[in-house]
C-alpha cells in the first residue's frame, strides 16, 4: 500500500514538472514572437503558419498535463474546510526566505509564556508581603493626624442664611436674595450697586457656579427660575465671569473653612464695585481695548486690565 502511495505522488511531481516545462515553452515562445520577415525573404505567410501552428501545439501539451493532473488520484483533498485561522495568511506572502514571520511567531509565543511565568510569580510573592513603607511601629501611624473629610456641601441651610445675613450687613450696597427653587442648592442673586448683577450656586458652602451679567440684563428665565447658563450680551462681563469662576476655584479650601472661602469671594466680587471707574493699578488707563480693568488681584484687590496683570 505504501509503495502505491509513493509511486502515485512520483507520478504526480513528474506530471507537475512537464507542466511546468510545457508553461515555460508557451511563455518563451509568446515573448520571443515571430521574426519579421525581410522582403527578399519568401514564405512569410508559411512561417507565421508554422508559428501559429507551433503556439497551438504548446497549448495542447499545457491542456493535456493539466487533465492529466487533474485525473490523478494522488493528490487528495482533506475531507472539509481545514481552519487555519489567521495562520493561513502566512502562505500569501511571496518572498518567505525574506520574512522570518513563524521563527518571529515562536518567539513570541516563548516570551509570552515567560511573563505569564513570571507574573505569577510577582503576584505569589507581592501576596505574601505586607507592602510596609517604613519599620516604625503601629502606634507611631496612629498618632499622626489625619485630614477629616470636607462637610461643607452638607451644610443645613440655616447655617448659609445666617452667613449671608452677615454678607447683607457688611455689604450694604450689595443686596442678596436667596431663592431654592430645587430643594438645597442655594442660587443667589447679587446686585452690586448698580454696576452688575451676578448669580451664585451654591451646595452648601461650596461655590459651583459664578455668571455675571449687567445691571439692566435680566438673571431670572421666562419661568422666574435664576438663569445661570445664557451668558451676557457684553464683553466686559462675560470677561467678568470668566475671572469670577477663576477666584472660585483660587478661594476654593473645604477642608479648612467652607465660611472663609464663600466670605473671601464675596469680598472679592464686592470689589467690582468701582469696576467702570477704577484706573489699571499697573498702567494707570481707565480703557485698554476699548474695556475697563476687568481684573481684581486675589489679596489685594487692586484692578488690572486682563494683559496688565501680573
Amino acid at each position: 500500500m505504501a509503495t502505491e502511495v509513493v509511486s502515485q505522488l512520483s507520478n504526480a511531481i513528474k506530471m507537475v514538472q512537464e507542466l511546468r516545462l510545457s508553461v515555460t515553452r508557451v511563455a518563451e515562445q509568446l515573448s520571443c514572437g515571430m521574426k519579421k520577415p525581410t522582403s527578399e525573404e519568401a514564405g512569410a505567410q508559411s512561417k507565421e503558419k508554422l508559428f501559429l501552428f507551433d503556439l497551438q501545439k504548446n497549448l495542447l501539451a499545457v491542456n493535456t498535463y493539466m487533465s492529466d493532473l487533474e485525473k490523478s488520484t494522488a493528490i487528495v483533498l482533506p475531507p472539509g474546510v481545514m481552519s487555519l485561522g489567521n495562520s493561513s495568511l502566512l502562505t500569501l506572502d511571496p518572498v518567505v526566505d525574506k520574512t522570518p514571520l513563524y521563527s518571529q511567531l515562536m518567539q513570541s509565543y516563548k516570551w509570552s509564556n515567560k511573563m505569564h511565568e513570571h507574573a505569577s510569580l510577582a503576584a505569589s510573592l507581592l501576596t505574601q508581603n505586607t507592602l510596609k513603607r517604613s519599620h516604625l511601629s503601629g502606634s507611631y501611624h496612629a498618632k499622626r493626624p489625619r485630614k477629616t473629610p470636607s462637610s461643607s456641601h452638607v451644610v443645613p441651610p440655616q447655617i448659609v442664611d445666617t452667613l449671608i445675613q452677615t454678607f447683607r450687613r457688611r455689604f450694604t450696597d450689595m443686596p442678596i436674595v436667596v431663592a431654592r427653587p430645587f430643594g438645597s442648592p442655594a442660587f443667589l442673586q447679587v446686585t452690586l450697586a448698580r454696576t452688575l448683577k451676578a448669580v451664585i450656586v451654591l451646595r452648601g458652602l461650596i461655590i459651583e457656579w459664578v455668571l455675571v451679567k449687567g445691571f439692566a440684563e435680566e438673571t431670572l428665565n421666562e419661568k422666574g427660575e435664576p438663569d445661570i447658563w445664557s451668558k451676557s450680551k457684553y464683553t466686559v462681563f462675560q470677561k467678568v465671569t470668566d475671572h469670577a469662576n477663576a477666584a472660585m476655584l483660587h478661594y476654593h479650601t473645604p477642608h479648612v473653612s467652607g465660611q472663609l472661602a464663600l466670605q473671601s469671594f464675596m469680598t472679592w466680587l464686592h470689589s467690582y464695585v468701582s469696576l467702570f471707574s477704577q484706573s489699571c493699578h499697573k498702567c494707570g488707563s481707565h480703557l485698554l481695548d476699548n474695556l475697563p480693568p476687568t481684573w481684581r488681584d486675589f489679596r489685594t484687590l487692586d484692578a488690572y486690565h486682563e494683559s496688565c496683570r501680573p
